[in-house]
């Protein structure tokens, strides 16, 4: 999974991020609680949560990527509808952690589980697209 969200990150300019332990064990307290919204403000961490087949957790990762075919680079502000996206491309982010909770089975995740990733720093801040939220190709 790391190799696909650094492959990405670089086609829009971003440096390769790293996967952190402390931050991959609070993506993964959250993901064990099977419950599908973000976890409680404030966040110390940028996050995105999906909802995955337990055999294609990249899956995950590639939606938030297509949201990006939705992004307006003529606009580059937050829009609830890309920030996976935009969180994911981030170029002031350099660590992340990622968390799976064995959610199939338990009510609303009908034979699904629940992918966390958090970023630090976090992204998605007013007036701060233009420079972290590069074009594809741009790297």
């Amino acid at each position: 999974m790391l190799t696909e969200i650094n492959r990405f990150r670089a086609l829009h300019g971003a440096d390769p991020v790293t996967l952190d332990p402390t931050i991959s064990a609070y993506s993964q307290k959250w993901a064990d609680n099977c419950v599908f919204e973000y976890s409680p403000s404030p966040r110390e961490y940028g996050e995105s949560i999906g909802q995955v087949l337990p055999e294609d957790i990249v899956d995950g990762i590639i939606r938030w990527e297509k949201e990006g075919e939705n992004y307006d680079y003529s606009q580059n502000t937050f829009d609830p509808m890309t920030a996976d996206f935009t969180q994911l491309v981030w170029k002031a982010t350099k660590r992340i952690g990622v968390g799976l909770g064995t959610c199939a089975g338990k009510p609303g995740f009908d034979g699904t589980d629940l992918l966390v990733v958090n970023f630090d720093p976090p992204g998605n801040y007013s007036e701060e697209f233009i420079e972290n939220v590069g074009k594809p190709n741009s790297a």
